[in-house]
């Protein structure tokens, strides 16, 4: 017990309203206090529609992974039993509370043409079966696009910086459709679209016995890139001169005759 400064003892104050919290209030989930439903707002930034469900899916996993609640979408273990000991099992509450949470943020996170197809579902996890079901045959058409496209690409009138992001972007969207490409089989495209004006510089990556990253190999096209440019530039001028100096003995060759006849 605290003494005032007289000396006399001073009663112990009465706890704030406005300062206690119950344990039901902590264990309470609002949007204020729980961690996985702010982070789940802010990490999407594709919503499903028809067209992107791998990009879509390539954001969704790596949060729920993250917040461990992996076996609840993708495995669907079922909810704990209703009662333990003749008592209301609070794990079942919990297992509720996280599936429930999860199927919200799943439903947030569509068009509204994909959320009609599911609104019917009442479990993450059987929304998630859903929207696979449904797209998994556009995935499997959708890879075999991108690995077409990856094999024929070609420079063509590209710039190399933006041939590479091309190469690259399409690398990614494999990654992304479950399908990596490896370092090795990146630079060997990225090399295999060029026009024969980069044969000596790629003939030179190959011949290396180390193996070089993709940035390395693409700095060494850019700088190939830039000794064509610059010959192409003096060629021009060197056209452009030759032009000149026959135009110029032209007009030479007609005042000589205009001085002749007069």
């Amino acid at each position: 017990m605290e003494s005032s400064s007289t000396g006399q003892p001073v009663p112990p104050r009465a706890p704030s309203t406005n300062t206690v919290l119950t344990q039901a209030a902590v264990d309470r989930p609002t949007p204020m206090n729980n961690p996985f439903s702010h982070s789940l707002t802010s990490t999407l930034t594709v919503k499903l529609d028809r067209t992107n469900f791998l990009s879509w899916k390539s954001q969704v996993l790596p949060t729920v992974i993250g917040h461990d609640l992996d076996e609840i979408l993708l495995a669907g273990i079922p909810p704990p039993a209703q009662l333990v000991s003749g008592e209301p099992n609070p794990m079942l509450r919990q297992w509720k509370r996280q599936d429930q949470l999860l199927l919200s943020w799943l439903r947030a996170s569509m068009t509204d043409a994909v959320l009609a197809s599911v609104a019917n579902f009442t479990s993450s996890h059987s929304v998630w079966r859903a929207l696979e079901q449904r797209f998994s045959s556009q995935s499997k058409a959708r890879l075999l696009q991108l690995k077409s496209q990856f094999s024929t690409l070609r420079k063509g009138g590209q710039s190399i910086s933006d041939f590479s992001d091309k190469v690259q972007s399409i690398a990614d969207s494999l990654a992304i459709a479950g399908s990596p490409i490896q370092d090795q089989d990146l630079i060997l495209q990225l090399l295999n679209g060029l026009g024969p004006e980069y044969d000596s510089v790629v003939s030179g990556i190959t011949a290396r016995s180390d193996d070089l990253t993709f940035e390395e190999v693409q700095s060494l096209l850019l700088a190939h890139e830039s000794r064509i440019d610059h010959h192409n530039t003096v060629a021009d001028l060197s056209m452009k001169l030759q032009a000149n100096v026959c135009l110029l003995l032209l007009h030479i060759v007609l005042l000589k005759r205009q001085i002749v006849v007069v």
